[in-house]
């Protein structure tokens, strides 16, 4: 009888932890997103994200389209290949605070930002190279 208890006990305690792991840690949409998949999540029509929440940390690789820098800070565009009408032109810019060092137009490179609530609309701040990001 107490064998039985004990993998009764062992069985729950399995499943209570990996609850807790995907409902907090594993978040839906977690991972490395191209630029066209994270602007594919965003609900336009309550301008907030779907698979993120604020405080959530967004993952961006791919490949550049085009570079700028103006005023102290880059911007990179990546291609938009959606079907979204708000990004139809072709390219999204994300302006990030790091320096690209080599990495240019035609290179991909990784970009992390935060998911952040203002005024109760969603929006990604502070875009950064990661720390694994080489051009390549």
């Amino acid at each position: 009888m107490p064998l039985i208890i004990g993998i009764v006990v062992a069985v729950v305690v399995i499943v209570v932890v990996l609850a807790i792991l995907f409902l907090f840690v594993l978040k839906p949409g977690g991972g490395t997103l191209t630029a066209t998949q994270f602007l594919d999540d965003y609900d336009y029509s309550n301008f907030n994200y779907k698979s993120y929440n604020d405080g959530d940390t967004i993952t961006i690789r791919d490949k550049i389209t085009d570079v700028d820098s103006f005023g102290g800070s880059t911007t990179v565009n990546f291609a938009y290949t959606g079907s979204d009408p708000v990004w139809q032109f072709g390219t999204y810019p994300f302006v990030i605070t790091d320096e690209l060092g080599n990495c240019g137009e035609g290179d991909f490179i990784t970009i992390k930002g935060k998911v952040v609530e203002l005024f109760g609309l969603e929006t990604v701040a502070n875009w950064d190279l990661t720390d694994s990001s080489e051009c390549t």
